[in-house]
């Protein structure tokens, strides 16, 4: 489970602020998110060019699991400071402010909604709050919802 106040600290102190400062990669781990060269990001939305502002903003309103987000940024940032290479790239690109700004506004309404905290819903919850759910769950990439 992702920790609503500690991802709102996160939020609180990279939101505009993202560099390449390698605590941003110690913080992303620190909340569990990973970096997964933006591979769950991809699967879950084939179609879309998610690693452009334009496509990214197409598909952010249907991400509704904070850690699925929060690998998405870890492996954004990855590719921005470590494998964009070439003029516009880097996370002080436009381009990338306009990403990152996107991903940081979704990640805040997620933290105002209940139920998305990364938990699995109450409703889908045994008997007894153990957080084990009584049916299988598809993996992010095969729902219709994110």
């Amino acid at each position: 489970m992702t920790n609503p106040e500690k991802v709102a600290a996160f939020l609180l102190k990279w939101r505009g602020h993202v560099s390449e400062d390698p605590s941003f990669m110690r913080d992303c781990e620190a909340l569990g998110f990973e970096m997964d060269a933006a591979r769950s990001l991809s699967a879950a939305f084939p179609e879309v060019p998610v690693l452009t502002p334009e496509g990214f903003r197409s598909i952010a309103g249907r991400i509704t699991r904070i850690r699925f987000l929060g690998t998405a940024i870890f492996s954004f940032w990855r590719y921005r400071t470590h494998w964009c290479d070439g003029p516009g790239g880097g996370v002080d690109s436009d381009d990338a402010k306009e990403w990152l700004e996107i991903a940081f506004n979704r990640l805040q309404e997620l933290l105002e909604q209940p139920g998305t905290s990364g938990q699995a819903p109450s409703s889908s919850r045994r008997a007894g709050g153990r957080g084990r759910t009584t049916r299988r769950q598809r993996p992010d990439s095969s729902r219709r919802t994110r």
